[in-house]
């Protein structure tokens, strides 16, 4: 399980809106949801059976418009966790501070392996690639 938490200078309505459009961008599905908390789960992967990824959002006690913000992932199915976890919450808290623009820069999302054309996807994240590569220029894995 990995935690991180962060001051964010946006409404909590805000940052779990924006949180909703992260994980969508990523493929990840929008589970339960309340006025101070979303839950997203991602995919089945070479590297994880799956991840919660909850983001709760409070108004921050000090800073006026800005959100205490705190990122959790946890594995699904508790068997080998391989880091997943951490890299979820640092995509998710990248995505929740740079605000609208991560959404303009997010990889494309397409099935684990599928190709178009002579291009290749990373099963973990998503990124495009060429056939050639051998290791995803986004998140390291390996592309086979």
């Amino acid at each position: 399980m990995k935690t991180r938490q962060e001051a964010i200078p946006r409404t909590p309505i805000d940052v779990l809106s924006l949180a909703k459009q992260i994980a969508s961008s990523r493929g990840w599905k929008v589970g339960r949801q309340t006025e101070m908390e979303v839950e997203v789960t991602t995919g089945i992967s070479m590297r994880s059976m799956g991840e919660t990824v909850r983001v709760a959002a409070v108004a921050h006690p000090t800073i006026p418009g800005s959100s205490l913000v705190t990122v959790t992932s946890s594995a699904r199915l508790q068997v080998y966790d391989f880091g997943k976890s951490e890299s979820d919450v640092d995509v998710m808290m990248a995505g929740l501070l740079q605000g609208p623009r991560y959404l303009s820069t997010a990889p494309t999302v397409r099935p684990a392996g599928s190709t178009v054309g002579a291009r290749k996807f990373c099963a973990n994240c998503g990124a495009s690639m060429t056939m050639k590569v051998r290791f995803c220029p986004s998140c390291g894995q390996p592309a086979d």
